[in-house]
């Protein structure tokens, strides 16, 4: 499964920005639905999954100063998301 732990991540409804502390970035187009039912599919512009679609599940959390997202990603070009973040994690 794609990692996504100790990556700086900003979403909006339609690009996320990914970075990570060597400042390595990389973008996506943020979608939902399609083909793979995923609650919501990144698709790298930049960097070596350039093109393939990432199918993910998540969860938002938004209290009185912060609002966080949880993510968990299927592999890079796979069909679907991960069945659960359990199952994300897991592998």
């Amino acid at each position: 499964m794609l990692t996504l732990v100790g990556l700086g991540q900003v979403f909006t409804d339609t690009t996320a920005t990914f970075s990570s502390a060597e400042e390595i970035v990389w973008h996506a187009a943020v979608s939902q639905g399609g083909p793979s039912a995923a609650p919501m599919t990144l698709t790298p512009s930049d960097g070596p999954n350039s093109g393939k679609e990432i199918h993910c599940l998540y969860e938002n959390a938004k209290g009185p100063e912060t609002q966080i997202i949880t993510v968990a990603c299927g592999q890079p070009g796979e069909a679907k998301a991960p069945e659960s973040d359990d199952a994300a994690m897991s592998t």
